[in-house]
């Protein structure tokens, strides 16, 4: 089976509701996946928390 690819991935961020898809993906190497995810009001809390600490500034400031 194919890599999913990065826009599938970043769309599923943007739109998920499960938390554990979310914790998932708030680990993806592409920053654009992990900033969706930190914009997602699904997220939960203890995610959010990981995301902003995340190497990237745009993530973090995804968070605030």
């Amino acid at each position: 089976m194919a890599e999913e690819r990065v826009e599938e991935r970043e769309e599923r961020a943007k739109s998920s509701t499960s938390p554990e898809e979310l914790e998932k993906l708030a680990e993806d190497e592409d920053v654009n996946v992990r900033m969706a995810v930190a914009e997602n009001t699904n997220t939960p809390v203890s995610v959010l928390e990981k995301l902003a600490k995340d190497e990237d500034e745009g993530v973090r400031s995804s968070v605030a």
